[in-house]
């Protein structure tokens, strides 16, 4: 799966579901995908709708945004731009907008 192609739906049955993302650590760290949801705003004609998306990293999360190759075995590898937005004595939850005007 690309960017070109992903949508809400893609999403959306996988709350709650594992992502694997691999930093420079000896194993990869586990982000819980914690909720799908789509822009308040509707799409412009002929575009896909906008949404976000939210994680929770485990308390071993230290990185800065950026783009981190996230797995998951039905959508297989995709680089997601992951923004820390908080963190807590859990750990650090991470967002992901994808914006298709």
């Amino acid at each position: 799966m690309t960017l070109e192609e992903i949508t809400l739906a893609d999403f959306t049955p996988r709350v709650g579901e594992s992502f694997r993302v691999q930093l420079d650590l000896p194993q990869p760290l586990h982000l819980e995908l914690r909720s799908a949801t789509a822009s308040k705003h509707p799409p412009s004609p002929g575009r896909r709708q906008s949404f976000s998306l939210v994680f929770r990293a485990g308390l071993q999360w230290t990185c800065q945004q950026g783009i981190y190759p996230l797995t998951h075995p039905a959508l297989g590898e995709l680089g997601v731009f992951l923004t820390p937005i908080g963190r807590d004595a859990q750990g650090t939850e991470l967002e992901a907008v994808f914006n298709f005007g």
